[in-house]
Parts: C-alpha cells; structure tokens; sequence
C-alpha cells in the first residue's frame, strides 16, 4: 500500500506543472474571450492592424505573432461572450 501512495505522490507531482499551465490557460480564455473580445473591439484583425499601424514589426514578425495566437482567436469562437461595461 506504501508503494501505491508513493506512485501516486510521484505522477501527483510530476503532473502538477501541466495541471497548473492547463488551469492557467483555461482562467485566461474564460477572462479574455469571454470579456474582452466579446465585443469586438479586442479582436485578432484589430490587433494585426495595430501591429501594421505602429510601424516598428516587420512583416515576418507579424505574420509570426498571428500564427502564434490563431489557435487562441480560434479556442475563443468556442465560449459564449458575456461583456461588461468598463
């Protein structure tokens, strides 16, 4: 039984900065896509077009921060936007 409790506290702990970066991502997709791009004012063309406006990202860096992030831009189509005002 010892050794079962010892498995255990091994995958617990070795686990744990997976669980901890899952759990982390979740809270920032529930924040972000929910409350920030719910209105459309935060949004991955507005930010692309930024980027362009500011004039000091070259466009291999840009084309790079947009593949960075369309897996976030596409996992925030799949929760319901609720807005808050301010």
């Amino acid at each position: 039984m010892a050794e079962l409790a010892w498995v255990s506290d091994l995958i617990r702990v070795d686990n744990q900065a997976t669980v901890d970066a899952v759990e982390g991502s979740f809270q920032t997709y529930l924040y972000a896509c929910q409350e920030d791009f719910s209105d459309g004012w935060n949004s991955m063309e507005k930010f692309l077009d930024l980027m362009k406006a500011e004039g000091s990202w070259a466009l291999v860096l840009q084309e790079g921060v947009a593949q960075g992030l369309a897996s976030f831009d596409a996992a925030c189509e799949l929760f319901p936007k609720h807005p808050r005002g301010g």
